[in-house]
């Protein structure tokens, strides 16, 4: 058993000590990521919306085409 001047006083092993502190830094580093900046977001959803109203407009353009050629 490991005295507590160690570092351990549960007793294990120090390689289950060395893995338990490696999962606890990879969870502390996955949660400390910060999500894309504001303005990368800002820029993204301005590209949807555009892409959008072009598609919303060659949608309608090609569906007037097709109703009057069907009318016509």
């Amino acid at each position: 058993m490991r005295t507590t001047d160690r570092g351990s006083t549960t007793g294990a092993a120090s390689w289950t000590d060395r893995a338990r502190s490696e999962r606890a830094a990879r969870r502390a580093s996955a949660a400390s990521q910060s999500p894309p900046h504001r303005h990368i977001q800002e820029r993204a959803r301005t590209k949807v919306r555009a892409f959008v109203s072009k598609l919303l407009v060659f949608t309608v353009i090609f569906l007037m085409k097709v109703r009057f050629l069907t009318f016509g």
